[in-house]
């Protein structure tokens, strides 16, 4: 496993600058951890699928611009580190290993959350979601729901 360093976005980018790569899909790759953003002032939209991730961390060089992530198929257990995200709109966190729906008060402009195939048993802390307009939870444990109002 390795770190998403500035060297791995520079290939994917083909070389580019990475001041203007707005767009980053990493399928299969082993990264065990997020690193490498701070020269990516322009990114909008983080994807990382079945990489092998477990924590979500180092997202505030694009804070700001950052208004989609996908971490699917990866080995998450908790929601977390999303706290510097508030332009985020779109978050995709399906099959993965989440048991409980947390973390997510620093992303005011939520409109989308796919949790889906996760092990969620309680739907709750969604109260201050009050952008969110698509919530996928299909394919959970869930036993209880909570300020779905």
């Amino acid at each position: 496993m390795s770190t998403l360093s500035e060297d791995l976005l520079s290939v994917i980018a083909d070389r580019k600058s990475l001041d203007d790569l707005e767009e980053v899909e990493i399928i299969f790759q082993p990264i065990s951890q997020i690193g490498g953003l701070d020269k990516c002032r322009q990114l909008r939209s983080l994807s990382l699928i079945f990489t092998g991730l477990t924590k979500i961390s180092n997202l505030e060089p694009v804070a700001s611009t950052l208004l989609e992530l996908n971490l699917t198929d990866q080995r998450l257990t908790h929601i977390s580190g999303l706290d510097c995200l508030p332009n985020l709109r779109r978050l995709f966190l399906h099959r993965n290993r989440i048991v409980r729906i947390e973390g997510l008060n620093g992303c005011p402009q939520l409109e989308t959350l796919w949790l889906s195939s996760n092990c969620i048993a309680n739907v709750e802390n969604l109260q201050n979601l009050g952008a969110l307009q698509e919530l996928w939870l299909q394919d959970n444990k869930i036993k209880h729901l909570q300020n779905l109002e």
